[in-house]
């Protein structure tokens, strides 16, 4: 390798955590109001960073998207207040998706180890909703936000992801 390859290599690392973490970022901004498409877009972005990003660099994707809802403050409405609560267990929550993915997907395969990792996801969150919802900090809407609504956005994402990785793939290989 010459020292314009692995400068280039470089810029493109870069330009692709750039563009991961700019969505991820900015998501939260542009669908403020609509839980499933930002939270689908939110979980693919974790899904590339797992996939194309190194593990320092999913940090960001998997902090930045939360931060971003609280400065905007609009996805839960009057609940907003409340997320701030459960901030430090999304976190965690985003952590445990990469993770679980990124440890069972060389074993199992893209489907299964996406399937696995977004209901880990989902039912951390849940367990964390529910006990917060038993000793009374939060109301009950978050139940089924942190539950059934974070299965469904990690596995419409972890689809997203696969679908845009199948095409980026497919049209990278093609003979011309």
């Amino acid at each position: 390798m010459n020292k314009t390859t692995i400068l280039s290599f470089h810029y493109l690392f870069l330009l692709r955590w750039i563009g991961v973490i700019g969505i991820s970022f900015v998501c939260p901004f542009l669908f403020s109001h609509y839980q499933i498409p930002l939270g689908i877009l939110i979980n693919a972005m974790l899904f590339f960073s797992v996939m194309r990003l190194g593990k320092y660099e999913q940090m960001s994707v998997i902090l930045l998207p939360n931060l971003a809802v609280l400065m905007r403050g609009i996805l839960f409405g009057q609940l907003t207040m409340y997320l701030l609560y459960f901030t430090p267990f999304i976190w965690v929550g985003n952590w445990l998706l990469t993770y679980m993915y990124s440890r069972l997907q060389q074993r199992h395969g893209f489907f299964i180890s996406s399937i696995i990792a977004g209901i880990t996801k989902s039912a951390f969150l849940f367990c964390v909703a529910y006990i917060c919802i038993f000793y009374r900090i939060v109301p009950m809407p978050f139940l089924f936000s942190m539950g059934y609504m974070q299965c469904v956005t990690s596995l419409g994402g972890a689809f997203v992801a696969y679908m845009v990785m199948r095409v980026a793939y497919d049209s990278s290989h093609r003979r011309i």
